[in-house]
């Protein structure tokens, strides 16, 4: 996870740094699962806690929420979390749902101004032992339909089979916004000089300015 190496609750070694605790029985879904909670013996050691639920009759896991521990050493993110769903399809767990939401700043201070992250990946209609063709498999250009960042945001809804909240709509709503704002420009193009020691018009970068003016 942003290049630091966790150990994994699952792997050999979790033994020698976790602590697990199974917590509850219950039946999701028709099927018997055991809640295994975890977290590292170590509180400053890279490892994970939280919890997840075990189908009885496989031993797969069928949900997972962890976080990292409480004291890792984790760069600018003061808080993580990731939740991740499995189903069974065709006698494979497969995952349905990645959810992460993500929590930081440069100071690490959550009392400052802060980046907040949230991710979520659905999938459905999962089929399984399917051959895919030739033509397909070997396809080296991009295969996703030119005119795919021009559908309105009435088609893209159609699409999606998990309906927003009011305040991702109003993310979405602010994102379509401020890239039309004067303000947004400007620092758009100060940054990208700041960065790229450029000047963008268009199509045409001029620069890089450093380089404009030199003496032999």
């Amino acid at each position: 996870i942003f290049l630091k190496s966790f150990v994994s609750p699952f792997s050999p070694e979790g033994l020698l740094l976790y602590n697990y605790h199974v917590i509850d029985t219950s039946k999701i879904e028709g099927r018997t699962s055991y809640r295994l909670n975890f977290v590292g013996k170590n509180k400053e050691d890279l490892c994970l806690k939280g919890y997840a639920d075990i189908d009885s009759a496989t031993w797969a896991i069928k949900f997972i929420s962890y976080r990292p521990n409480q004291k890792a050493n984790f760069n600018y993110v003061y808080n993580l979390l990731e939740e991740q769903k499995f189903q069974l399809i065709d006698n494979h767990w497969l995952m349905v749902k990645d959810n992460l939401i993500l929590e930081g700043n440069l100071l690490k201070n959550p009392q400052k101004i802060a980046v907040r992250i949230v991710k979520t990946t659905l999938r459905n209609s999962i089929n399984t032992n399917i051959t895919i063709p030739d033509s397909i498999a070997r396809y080296k250009d991009d295969i996703v339909d030119k005119n795919a960042y021009r559908k309105n945001t009435s088609y893209i809804d159609s699409l999606r089979f998990d309906t927003l909240t009011s305040a991702e709509r109003l993310v979405y709503h602010h994102f379509d916004t401020i890239r039309h704002l004067p303000a947004y420009k400007g620092l758009k193009f100060i940054v990208t000089l700041l960065t790229t020691a450029n000047i963008r018009a268009g199509p045409l970068d001029f620069g890089e300015l450093y380089r404009v003016i030199s003496i032999n």
